[in-house]
């Protein structure tokens, strides 16, 4: 479902509220046969660590669908990130 209204962030504050708020890690990935860099966002869950990998440099704006998949993959809730219905 898509949500109009949801504000847009930049990876860099989106990094940093997940750092902080989830104790989230990021490091980077070897590029291979990527033409952007790639970086691992890791989060333990339960005993489980969860990831999910984004090539987004930290100045750019990102999409709706983008934060939630991320959100999804790490069990966050995306209503920290303005996407709320209901």
């Amino acid at each position: 479902m898509p949500y109009p209204l949801a504000p847009g962030i930049a990876f860099r504050d989106f990094r940093d509220i997940l750092t902080v708020k989830y104790t989230c890690r990021f490091a980077p990935l070897p590029v291979g046969y990527s033409p952007r860099p790639l970086t691992l966002i890791e989060r333990d869950v339960g005993g489980a660590t969860l990831d999910a990998i984004t090539d987004l440099a930290d100045n750019e704006q990102m999409l709706p669908s983008q934060i939630r998949s991320i959100c999804s993959r790490l069990q966050i809730d995306p209503a920290d990130f303005g996407f709320v219905l209901g």
